[in-house]
This record gives structure tokens, sequence and C-alpha cells, in this order.
């Protein structure tokens, strides 16, 4: 069976356990493995976003020798429109299978449903790494009252927006959303991140770029220079991943940031210095910056202020809440940076939501005859199953959902039937989350 065939059986089942058996069955395919590790592996850019035209020829590259040729892209041997006649040219000399499956390597998506976990799980631990990120966890007093209160705490207001990396090193700027997945930005922001990644030695007046990973929001203006409400934002935010937007939508991005490490560990998932170390070596990268910029900042330093009680930090919570804003992070002034899901940074929501994975579409009844009714959908354990049949507009419920794909929903509790099952009550679908692979599991939501 061709790459080719198993992705298509893999996208034609919605179940996870079906999708299992198929890579299961597959343990053995080489070059399976190889795709699956190119197209999931986060570190891994071929900084091309969009796929070029191109038309086929009589010659036919094997699938192996076309994906050997893409370290042509990914090691920046060639780049701009070089790069795009290289990438048209070998996908010609393709068959239409192969050409298929070095699409899917590009764009970074398989596009049947299988996720870096899912393959983690078949072919062994870290055969695929996450990306990573440091991810705060969901409210629990027992964790709160552990926060060093009596020194400080530090609350940063939750922006609305979608998660971003940007690495600068160098000249080379990369923007990669929380999954890994690249995001396009037309080179409108290279320069801002350059200035802002740029380190001035005042005793000799020397400067260099540092290699430097900046973690924050992506957040989307308005023609009258105001953030848009994250719903709207999304969307524009989305065509950045899809590798669809233009350079005017781009110039609509805003950036408000919140952390800084050094980029070489990223590799490591670990870094000693503490958030408060980080957090002045961003005020002074961002103090240059800002001071070479008139009129035309597009990045920020999120809003945060230090309190000393549980009691200040609810007060800041509900003034932001009054305002129409998302919520607030509790974090450890001390805490190292971690790519993992860390009790140093604690959420305070007002509602809550969740990512699960879209594993059937039921068609609606009444006026919604012929289009949508619900998503079913899932956690990426599969202990929890829902229905989700609110929130949609009329172009949602008409459009072809993609079985495998990533949604938010609002909901109010997790609830339990009497046979034990698992499910959400009064959930509500909020947003597509392109910038996600991966599900919540059921421990994150119970």
């Amino acid at each position: 069976m061709t790459v080719y065939q198993i992705l298509k059986n893999l996208e034609n089942t919605s179940s996870r356990k079906e999708k299992e058996a198929i890579l299961e069955s597959e343990k053995d395919n080489e070059i399976l493995k190889e795709v699956i590790q190119m197209a999931l592996n986060p570190h891994l850019n071929f900084f091309i976003r969009k796929i070029p035209n191109y038309a086929f020829t009589t010659e036919e590259l094997s699938l192996q020798d076309a994906i050997e040729q893409l370290n042509v892209l990914s090691g920046r041997t060639l780049t701009g429109n070089a790069a795009i006649n290289f990438l048209a040219d070998l996908l010609s000399k393709c068959s239409e299978e192969n050409a298929y499956v070095v699409e899917r390597i590009i764009e970074k998506d398989l596009k049947c449903g299988v996720s870096y976990s899912t393959a983690n799980k078949v072919f062994g631990k870290n055969f695929v790494r996450e990306y990573p990120v440091m991810l705060c966890e969901k409210f629990e007093k027992k964790l709160v009252d552990k926060l060093p209160w009596s020194t400080g705490v530090r609350v940063d207001l939750k922006e609305d927006g979608m998660r971003v990396n940007v690495t600068v090193k160098g000249h080379d700027v990369t923007f990669v959303a929380r999954s890994g997945k690249p995001i396009e930005t037309h080179g409108v922001l290279d320069e801002h991140f350059i200035r802002l990644a740029t380190a001035e030695y005042r005793e000799d007046g020397t400067s260099h770029v540092l290699d430097i990973t900046f973690d924050g929001e992506l957040l989307v203006v308005d023609d009258d220079g105001l953030f848009m409400p994250r719903k709207a934002g999304n969307g524009i935010c989305n065509k950045a991943i899809k590798g669809t937007i233009t350079k005017t939508e781009v110039s609509r991005f805003r950036v408000s940031l919140w952390d800084a490490i050094s980029t070489e560990y990223l590799e490591s998932e670990v870094f000693g210095l503490s958030l408060k170390k980080r957090e002045e070596v961003l005020a002074d990268l961002y103090k240059q910056y800002a001071s070479g910029t008139v009129g035309n900042a597009l990045i920020y330093l999120t809003a945060y202020q230090y309190v000393n009680s549980y009691a200040e930090a609810e007060k800041i919570f509900n003034d932001y809440l009054e305002l129409g804003k998302e919520g607030v992070i509790l974090k450890d002034p001390n805490s190292p940076w971690e790519a993992k899901r860390s009790n140093s940074f604690i959420k305070m929501k007002a509602e809550k939501t969740c990512e699960l994975r879209v594993t059937g579409t039921l068609e609606g009844t009444g006026k919604y005859r012929g289009m949508l009714g619900a998503l079913t959908c899932e956690t990426e354990c599969g202990k929890l199953v829902t229905s989700v049949g609110s929130g949609f507009s009329d172009a949602q419920r008409k459009a072809n959902w993609e079985l495998g794909s990533i949604i938010e929903v609002k909901y109010n509790e997790v609830i339990q039937d009497k046979h034990g099952n698992y499910s959400l009550f009064l959930p509500i679908f909020h947003k597509i989350r392109l910038d996600k692979t991966v599900a919540n599991t059921f421990e994150e939501l119970s």
C-alpha cells in the first residue's frame, strides 16, 4: 500500500482506534514514518506556506527521492522565489499521489486526523516531539495557595488572541503557533522583531542580534486600530496558518509579549532563568525597541501587575471582566521556563472552554435540514464524547467539516450519565483551532 493510500484510509475513518490500528499495521513502513515525522516535526520548517501552481510532466520521481530533496528548502539553500520555483518543479516531476504527500509535508498538515500524540502512541514515545510550550494549569485553590503571595505574584492580562512564538536567529525570523505550525507574515513584522532582538553594548557601541524566542499572543486590529473580538480576529489568524493571508491582512497584526527565552533552550525544554529575570531582559529589549519606534509600534508588552494577596488578584480579575476581557494568569515570578503544563502559571477565566477533536457530523433538522446539525467530538483520550450543536453561523453549517480537526468549545460542566459515559453540559461551538493539533484530555477537563 502506498503512503498516499494509507493517508486516505486514515482520513476516511473518524475512529481514533481505527486510525491507530491502521498505523499499527504499518509500523515497519519506513517511508510512511519519515513522512509523518517530516509533517509533524515542529522544528522542521520549509518556509513555504502556499503550494505554488505546477503542471505534471512525464518524469516521475519516487516519493523517497522527492522528500530527500526537500532539505534544499529546510536548509535554506534556496529562499524566496527560487525556493518557490524549486518546489513547483519538484512537484511537477512527481506522480499525482506522491505530489499530494509532498504537499502534506510542506503544509505541515497530514489532513487525516493523526496528531503527534497518535503517532507517538503507535511508534513510540518522542517519535515526534511536541513543540515546546509552557502551558497554564486550570484554576485550583490548592495550586493558588502555593503561589508566593508574601513576596509577590504576577497577574497578567489574559489576551484574547492566538498564541505565537517568534524566533529570531540572526536576520531570520519565524512565527509559529503553539502547535508548531508556521504562521505566514510575509516579512511584515520581521524588521520589528530584529530590532527588538538587537542587544546593544554601550561600552563599545557595538550590537548584535540575539538568538531569542519571544512568547506572546497574536492580535488583530480593525480599521480604527482597535483590537478585534477573538472570533473575528481568529479568522484572519487562521488564514495565516493556512498560508492564504495577504500582506494587507498581516498589517493588522499586533503582538503582545509576556516572555523571552534563549532559543537553544527550546530543544532542552527547560530554561532556568526565573520569570522575573526574563521579564527584566524583555523589558530592557522593549525599551530599546520602543525608543526607536515613532508611531509604528506593532509589538507590545502584556499588561501585568504584582500583588501580595489573592484578594488583590481577584479584584484585578473582576475589573478585567467588566472591561470585557477574558481573564488573568497568575504567575510565580521565581519559576523557570518549562516546556510543559506548569503549576507556576494558573488561569483565571469566567467560563470553561476546552479543545475537542471532531469525529463526525450530524445532519440538521427543520431549517437546518441538509446542513450541519451538530458535530460529534471527543477528548484526545476518547474518554469524553459529546455532541456540539449550537454556536454555528449559517455559513459554518453549510461548510464541509474536516474530521480530525480541533475546535474550541464553551461549556458549563463535565457530566456523566447512568452508564458512566462522560459528556459536556451545554456545549457551544466557539471557534476552529488551526493552531492546535491535539485536543484536551479528559483529565485536563475534570
